[in-house]
């Protein structure tokens, strides 16, 4: 009851290291139930709830991970280390493959070290895990112009205003063009 109200007014519970020791708390109280189909049902319970809560924990433990392996790219990126940036990305990549942030940070870096035509490749990829996310298209749209190709620059930047039409970036365009 203490993990309920406490996921329900604090963040805590976004955080499967601190939530997770109340779902096996109250795992493991289901599971020394008084009744003998309860406390055998509790039981399974019980072994379920701290798999789970294992499975949950892990899980953000990567998410944490990858996290820390971009904010280091980034870190490098600024201090003009772009190998080092790229070599943390590449390391993001590989403890979250289905996450579009690092195939994001792969494409800045080589778009930084002038490899254009990678940089695209890796907004690909990103834009294979998060079809939705607007600001691939618009870095896209920027890649293919510096890259000479206007009409690639202006497909890109119609997804890009198809996703989010609403964008203040977008009405400016619109409203300057009639």
């Amino acid at each position: 009851m203490a993990g309920a109200v406490s996921a329900c007014v604090d963040w805590t519970w976004e955080i499967p290291a601190a939530f997770g020791p109340a779902v096996i708390c109250a795992g493991l109280l289901t599971a020394s139930a008084p009744s003998s189909r309860l406390a055998r049902d509790g039981y399974w319970l019980g072994i379920g709830a701290v798999a789970a809560a294992w499975v949950a924990m892990v899980a953000g433990g990567l998410v944490v991970l990858s996290e820390v392996e971009l904010s280091q790219s980034r870190h490098a990126a600024a201090g003009n280390h772009i190998q080092d940036g790229i070599d943390r990305a590449r390391a993001a990549r590989t403890v979250e493959p289905w996450s579009a942030y690092p195939y994001t940070q792969l494409a800045l870096l080589e778009e930084e070290r002038g490899d254009l035509g990678q940089a695209i490749a890796y907004l690909k990829g990103a834009e294979e895990r998060d079809s939705e996310d607007w600001r691939l298209p618009l870095i896209e749209a920027r890649l293919q112009l510096k890259r000479g190709d206007e009409a690639a620059a202006g497909i890109a930047m119609d997804r890009a205003r198809s996703l989010s039409p609403l964008s203040p970036l977008f009405r400016a365009s619109v409203t300057d063009q009639g």
